[in-house]
Formats: C-alpha cells, sequence, structure tokens
C-alpha cells in the first residue's frame, strides 16, 4: 500500500477524487500549503508563548507598583482584618499609609482604573470612602488631615498608631491559629 493520496479505492476513483467529490470540487491543501499552515501554527503558538510571558512579566509589574501605592492585596487585607474595612476603604487606607499626602485623583483612579470606564462611579465616591475611613479610625483615635481641593494625609504618628493597630491585630490571629488564644464561639 502506497502512503500519498491517490490510493486506488475499489469503486475505481482515486482517494484524491474522492476527497474532491466530498469536499465539493475543493482540491486538499498541497504539500507546500500544510507546510505553510504548519508554520504559521508553529508561529502563533510562538507569540502566544511569547505573549504569555510578558502578561506575567506585566503582571509581576503591577503587584510591584501597587505595593509602592498601596493598595497591594496582604496590605489591604491585614487593614481589613485589624479595622473591619470594606476592600476599596481598606485601599485608600494603605494609600495614605504608604505616601505623604495622596490626591483625589491618585486615589480615584487607584480604585477605578481598572474597570472599564463606563463602570466608573461618580467622582465623589472618594469622599464618600474617606468618610468610612474616618468614621472607622475615630475609635483607634487615628485621624485623616484634609488639603482642601488637593487631598488627605496622615501624620506620621497615626500612621504609627494604624501599624501598632495592624500588629496587634496580625498577633492575636496568629495566637488563635497557634491555638494559644481559643477563639470565641458565639
Amino acid at each position: 500500500m502506497s502512503s500519498n493520496l491517490c490510493v486506488a479505492v475499489p469503486d475505481g476513483a482515486t482517494e484524491l477524487e474522492r476527497l474532491r467529490d466530498r469536499n465539493q470540487g475543493i482540491a486538499p491543501p498541497s504539500n507546500a500549503d500544510l507546510i505553510a499552515i504548519i508554520r504559521a501554527k508553529d508561529d502563533l503558538i510562538c507569540q502566544l508563548k511569547t505573549a504569555a510571558l510578558e502578561t506575567d512579566r506585566l503582571r509581576d509589574r503591577v503587584e510591584q507598583l501597587e505595593q509602592l501605592v498601596g493598595v497591594d492585596r496582604s496590605l489591604t487585607s491585614r487593614l481589613r482584618t485589624a479595622f473591619g474595612l470594606e476592600p476599596g476603604v481598606a485601599q485608600v487606607m494603605g494609600m495614605l499609609l504608604k505616601r505623604d499626602f495622596v490626591t483625589h485623583d491618585a486615589l480615584y483612579v487607584a480604585l477605578y482604573a481598572a474597570r472599564p470606564e463606563c463602570d466608573w462611579p461618580d467622582a465623589r465616591i472618594v469622599d464618600v470612602q474617606i468618610s468610612r475611613l474616618r468614621r472607622a479610625l475615630r475609635r483607634h483615635g487615628i485621624t485623616i488631615k484634609t488639603q482642601w481641593g488637593e487631598g488627605w494625609l496622615m501624620s506620621a504618628a497615626d500612621k504609627a498608631r494604624v501599624r501598632a493597630v495592624m500588629d496587634s491585630g496580625d498577633a492575636y490571629v496568629a495566637a488563635v491559629a497557634t491555638g494559644t488564644i481559643a477563639s470565641m464561639r458565639f
């Protein structure tokens, strides 16, 4: 039996003729066409692998930038736990903790720029987030100062208080996890 496509079949037609009939007169691709398709597929796979590597690199870079800005998941998670904050409010707190001064626009972009523009809330939502954060921090004696028309800041002493509350919360969580303190059940 031959390995080429033109093998005789019992009814007298060649395999190639049968394929042409089945494909409504369209001949199968030539060997050169098949080789070009395979090369194109290989090129596409290479491009996809390169894009995947670039995506991973960009994700790492975004994570680094989020840590610098103060909206990374580990910090906001600790803030949420320590102060009982909503995710967006915890991001605002993270930015205030990491930076000397935070503008209204910087908060708005950090909170909502990843969303499609049609899903962006009204810009006054940042004021609402600050109000919620102030309420949560008040019971710890921590304040946020306003520079009208510009943005917000926290004193070094208030930042130290935030870190102390986070550290005490971390110590409590660790003690419960290790069994040193039995968790309370209600």
